[in-house]
């Protein structure tokens, strides 16, 4: 942990922890910070189970109340039709990458790795991910199996990955440049529709909160979403809005009303 290059594991107190979240609160969101506490929990947990500590000292570790909110990322929720639109006037593969990205809640990293060998049937396993145009293959107990319900978008991803190495391909034969992409297709196409886009993360966004508006369990979004813990995907992913507010209110309103009704009967 750089923070602490010069100090051992053992010598880092629950105070110390404390103090170094609170310094940051003015550099960094309220998310941000929150995963920086995550990784040192499961940092100083690691090491207390293994022994290198002799106790755990992340205890009620508290996030700041207040933090640097304009660091906060920004996230659009589109509509089905916004989705397609954006898909419609893409040339390809990228109009397949966003019809994927519409469809199943993989991140950019995933989809940009996926191989035509991915496929069997209609199940897409999850195998690889791809930063910085580094290839990471995820270990077994990381993959995921994803099933691809649009038969359309099944055969885009066969025909695109037919003797190519990646479905989503550049020119010179390696996977796309997400940042690159984004750039010079996505933010373009989208800004000719008047659809505000920040980024292919978008996608994953609303995908997840659709699911979770239609009533999809929240431990069928954590594992589609490849989370290890159930109200992550409801905790970073996904944020009620005046929409959610309307739909929860009304229902309360069409059972209500009845009974404000002058003319029926008390009896």
């Amino acid at each position: 942990m750089p923070f602490w290059k010069d100090r051992t594991i053992q010598s880092i107190t629950r105070n110390d922890i404390q103090l170094f979240l609170n310094s940051k609160a003015s550099q960094y969101s309220n998310s941000s910070i929150r995963s920086m506490r995550l990784v040192l929990q499961m940092t100083m947990s690691f090491a207390h189970l293994n022994g290198w500590i002799s106790t755990y000292p992340c205890v009620k570790i508290k996030t700041p109340r207040i933090t640097n909110e304009s660091r906060t990322v920004k996230r659009a929720e589109m509509t089905e039709q916004q989705k397609l639109g954006i898909s419609a006037r893409l040339p390809e593969p990228y109009s397949t990458l966003v019809l994927l990205l519409t469809r199943i809640p993989v991140r950019i990293e995933e989809a940009i790795g996926v191989k035509e060998t991915d496929l069997d049937g209609h199940v897409l396993t999850i195998c690889r991910v791809v930063y910085e145009g580094n290839v990471y293959d995820l270990q077994p107990s990381e993959q995921r199996k994803i099933p691809i319900m649009d038969m359309e978008l099944l055969a885009r991803l066969r025909k695109l990955g037919e003797s190519r190495k990646w479905v989503f391909q550049s020119r010179n034969g390696t996977p796309i440049n997400p940042n690159n992409a984004r750039r010079r297709y996505l933010k373009p196409a989208a800004h000719e529709l008047g659809i505000v886009v920040c980024g292919w993360h978008d996608f994953r966004h609303s995908l997840t909160t659709e699911m979770r508006r239609n009533g999809t369990h929240p431990k069928v979004i954590s594992d589609l979403l490849g989370h290890k813990k159930v109200n992550l995907a409801m905790d970073v992913y996904d944020r009620s809005n005046l929409k959610d507010f309307e739909q929860a209110l009304g229902s309360v309103g069409n059972q209500l009303l009845p009974s404000c009704d002058p003319t029926r009967s008390t009896q």
